[in-house]
């Protein structure tokens, strides 16, 4: 259980920090478009890295950080998705 409160808390912290820096570089009100289309981009780059590492433990045989690595991407999926939205709506 250790792994995913870490791997959760680090994933989430991360997406936290690039919807910032999306809200910074897309700006204004004007710029709802190419929010979500950034934060599209970097959401479905971190999901795709989480589980090309969930599969890679799974190979290596170590479950407990798998189905951290795992869960974490269908959390960063599920919140990343909604930050998406609710960040082009503000």
């Amino acid at each position: 259980m250790p792994y995913l409160r870490k791997t959760l808390l680090i994933n989430l912290l991360l997406l936290a920090a690039y919807w910032v820096v999306c809200k910074v570089v897309c700006g204004g009100a004007s710029e709802q478009l190419g929010f979500m289309l950034l934060m599209m981009l970097c959401i479905a780059l971190h999901v795709v890295a989480l589980l090309a590492a969930g599969a890679s433990y799974a190979v290596r045989g170590e479950k407990p950080k798998r189905n951290a690595f795992f869960a974490s991407a269908g959390v960063t999926l599920l919140v990343g998705f909604s930050s998406c939205l609710g960040g082009a709506a503000l």
